[in-house]
């Protein structure tokens, strides 16, 4: 991200600055980005509640700055140590010279919302095409957290589904047999937020979602490519933007419009034995992964099985 503007009409400078990374874990905060104000590199101070906390600063040579004419070393690497009774959420980078001040609050939030997202160019893909009076089917409905994405849909005829009853949910029933609740091509757009990894056949659901939607339907399923292990036992899969292939292709009646990972990760040894394979900090994970695929045609292959939930007891609530 870069954060950039012109000299003022009064000749002062404002300050420049990125926030490009933003990490915390096992009480260790650590902040990457760049700020000056045009002459000079601008150094970050990290408070908590108006209070100045004793963070370590590192300057950092940043030469992929030279075309906007940044100093060489405006770059910086705050470390820091939390406390007890501090929230990383709350924190606050202060950045100030002798005629300028500015305040990010939470940082990590700044860097969220600057930066363009690819899954924010996947949804894209998706709500571009809904129009007003098309039906949408919701896989995986329920409010758990009180949370309803009804109202992503207005105008729409919606349809809430879930394999449990509760709030936000129209239609009870198990995903691997939408063919036996509703009727071929009843749907106009399908629509499913971190249900694929909690499906026992992924790929029987992508069948049935081609029975149900018409010919040209669109479909976005969004599910992680690294998270920890939830709703046990009944958490089997996780997907990448190349892997959405294998679900959403010509065999089983789709292609797909758009895919792709976000929301950098590091996954991290609970117990580093100094084994290299070990090693997997600096190699990028991703905690989402989206595919928006469109409906071509029927699927050139069948799965009449139905899953067999016995050994897993019921889905948790």
């Amino acid at each position: 991200m870069l954060e950039t503007s012109s000299c003022r009409k009064d000749g002062s400078v404002p300050i420049h600055y990125a926030v490009d990374d933003v990490n915390f874990f096992r009480g260790f905060y650590y902040v990457e980005g760049w700020a000056h104000d045009g002459n000079a590199a601008v150094p970050p101070e990290l408070l908590f509640e108006d209070r100045l906390l004793p963070a370590q600063i590192e300057r950092v040579h940043r030469s992929d700055l030279g075309a906007l004419s940044a100093p060489a070393l405006c770059g910086f690497r705050l470390r820091y140590i939390i406390r007890d009774g501090e929230m990383p959420r709350q924190f606050v980078i202060r950045l100030r010279t002798t005629t300028e001040q500015m305040s990010i609050g939470n940082p990590a939030l700044d860097f969220f919302h600057r930066n363009p997202r690819p899954y924010h160019l996947a949804e894209r893909a998706f709500f571009s095409r809904l129009r007003p009076g098309a039906s949408v089917l919701e896989l995986g409905a329920r409010a758990r957290s009180g949370v309803s994405r009804r109202g992503l849909f207005k105008d729409l005829n919606y349809t809430g589904f879930d394999i449990k009853d509760g709030e936000n949910v129209d239609v009870v029933g198990d995903a691997h047999r939408l063919t036996s609740m509703f009727e071929p091509g009843q749907f106009d757009f399908a629509y499913s937020i971190s249900v694929f990894e909690h499906l026992l056949w992924p790929w029987k659901v992508a069948l049935e979602l081609n029975a149900v939607l018409r010919t040209g339907g669109v479909v976005l399923t969004q599910s992680h490519q690294t998270w920890p292990r939830h709703d046990a036992p009944w958490d089997f899969f996780r997907f990448s933007a190349s892997g959405w292939g294998s679900l959403f292709c010509a065999a089983t009646g789709f292609r797909i419009l758009e895919a792709a990972d976000d929301l950098l990760a590091h996954v991290i040894a609970a117990q580093y034995t100094g084994d290299p394979i070990l090693e997997l900090a600096e190699q990028p994970a991703f905690l989402v992964s989206m595919c928006v695929a469109e409906k071509i045609g029927d699927p050139l292959v069948r799965w009449d099985a139905d899953p067999d939930y016995r050994s897993l007891g019921d889905y948790p609530a």
